[in-house]
């Protein structure tokens, strides 16, 4: 064996792109950062406040993106923290702590847009939306430092950053009149990146469509069918294509539309939710590829930590999805297992060991899109799916990319990769009772 290992020539692996998937979380920090928190805590108690910030941008730094610059000089800390489109800047004293992020510039005042401020003004907790004098949107926030506790400052910074980031990519879309401003340094895609991000974009948006105008037997018999169709399509978007401005805010519309808390009949929040997808139908390529870029960041959104969730989920939906597979309803059940793998990414910060599995999933069931963005897709070989695979990367997974040393032990003899179908069904019974262990 080592005699024809030599003599033959090794297998060239070319090397993955370097693509971003799913939304940035900060769910998780290390060892390093949590000792900045704890050492933030003790400097604001002894009422040394401008070390306490100081530690506090240890905590948010992360050191394989550097998404966090400061300077200290004469009593005083400059700092730069980086939110997707947007660059948020402020200055630190013993006394007072401002920060602010630029949006937008614009020639004249305008209702349209003023309004949309005000009304987010409303909904905000620590900063506030304002315009200067050079005619610029901008979003601020100052607070004096004997009042800016660690956990205030996180969570008003959290705010700053994460509402500027969203709303500029909006704006600048309704009201085409406002220039973009401060977004240098984002990473623009290529090309050929947009175009499959695109066409599979555009499949999976004519797919639902379709299947709402010609609904076939299985959904007209289970009216839930278009919730697990809309749903799922919107998840697997969100992280597989990650757009940044009107696309993922009509996914989030989805989402927040059909979950709030408001009683109303399963058929009306039905109707809704397919209005709201329908917004899709208007994006042509140049307003899609407009969405596509690279970016880094300091805040994720906050979502709820751990794996306990995930095992919440599938949980309530395992009788059901029995029930279709056993019953022949399979284009219903590949919906929720979509749905289920799509709403624990979108709605959970995952430990890293889970969230590689998860995204296992979608390397096999959406092979073709990741084969046109450039991967190699080990998993899937001649049109068949080779389980040996996926288990030895789950096991490099387990050995060498664990850094909490969870209890990961996943059970992969219960894959069944003969099919599609059969694949995501025992992949959830596989994540289902590797779950229950912990």
């Amino acid at each position: 064996m080592d005699l024809f290992s030599r003599i033959l020539p090794k297998k060239q692996h070319r090397p993955s792109p370097n693509i971003q998937f799913g939304r940035f979380c900060d769910g998780y920090k290390s060892p390093v950062q949590v000792e900045y928190w704890d050492l933030a805590v003790k400097h604001f108690v002894s009422e040394k406040y401008l070390d306490s910030f100081e530690a506090l941008l240890g905590f948010l730094k992360d050191f394989s993106s550097q998404n966090v610059l400061w300077t200290k000089s004469n009593g005083v800390i400059q700092f730069t923290l980086y939110q997707g489109s947007k660059l948020v800047s402020g200055e630190v004293s013993a006394l007072h702590v401002w920060a602010k992020a630029r949006i937008a510039g614009f020639e004249s005042p305008d209702v349209g847009w003023m309004r949309i401020l005000l009304e987010e003004n409303y909904h905000m907790l620590y900063s506030r939306y304002a315009v200067n004098n050079q005619n610029e949107i901008i979003i601020v926030f100052d607070n004096f430092m004997e009042e800016a506790s660690p956990h205030k400052m996180l969570e008003a910074l959290r705010e700053l950053a994460i509402r500027a980031d969203k709303l500029d990519d909006i704006l600048i879309a309704d009201f085409s009149y406002l220039k973009p401003l401060q977004n240098q340094h984002i990473i623009p895609l290529p090309e050929h990146i947009k175009e499959s991000k695109f066409r599979f974009f555009a499949e999976k948006r004519d797919e639902v469509q379709n299947l709402i105008k010609n609904p076939p037997q299985e959904f007209l018999s289970y009216k839930a069918s278009y919730m697990y169709l809309i749903l799922a399509t919107g998840y697997s978007l969100d992280y597989l294509v990650k757009p940044e401005g009107k696309l993922m805010k009509c996914i989030e519309q989805c989402h927040s539309q059909y979950f709030n808390e408001m009683a109303m009949d399963p058929d009306i929040k039905i109707r809704l939710l397919i209005q709201n997808f329908s917004k899709m139908d208007d994006m042509d390529k140049s307003a899609f590829f407009s969405e596509m870029y690279e970016t880094r960041s300091t805040f994720g959104m906050d979502l709820p930590v751990g794996s306990r969730g995930l095992l919440e989920v599938i949980e309530a939906q395992w009788s059901d999805l029995e029930w279709f597979y056993e019953n022949g309803y399979y284009l219903v059940h590949k919906y929720m297992c979509d749905y289920m793998i799509g709403f624990s990414l979108f709605s959970m910060s995952l430990p890293l060991p889970y969230k590689k599995l998860l995204h296992i999933y979608y390397e096999v069931t959406e092979y073709s899109y990741f084969t046109s963005l450039g991967f190699e897709c080990p998993f899937i070989k001649e049109d068949k799916i080779v389980v040996r695979q996926i288990g030895k990367t789950l096991q490099h997974i387990k050995t060498h990319e664990n850094p909490d040393s969870l209890v990961f032990s996943p059970e992969i003899s219960l894959i069944d990769g003969t099919t599609q179908l059969t694949f995501r069904h025992s992949f959830l019974l596989m994540l289902k009772e590797t779950l229950s262990k912990e």
